[in-house]
């Protein structure tokens, strides 16, 4: 009998420690901080579904997409050079 009320205090022992609050429990979020609000890279638009064999084509996309002018990097480029004529 004796054997048996100390396993059920051992018991209760384990189970309030178990149940206890743990002070180092919270210490990786003592000092955080909130998490940044992610910035919008710019728009992207769906072009349809991914090529995934090189004999498959999309004609959709580049109707879809516009070229790029008035850039700043592009604005002293002047015209393309022309390709060399191979003999």
């Amino acid at each position: 009998m004796a054997e048996t009320k100390k396993l059920e205090a051992m018991e209760q022992e384990a189970v309030l420690e178990a149940n206890a609050a743990n002070p180092q429990a919270d210490a990786p979020k003592k000092n955080a901080v909130a998490a940044e609000p992610m910035k919008k890279v710019g728009e992207a638009e769906d072009l349809g579904p991914a090529v995934t064999k090189p004999t498959d084509s999309n004609p959709d996309a580049s109707k879809k997409m516009k070229q790029v002018s008035g850039d700043a990097q592009q604005k002293n480029q002047g015209s393309a050079d022309a390709m060399p004529k191979l003999k």
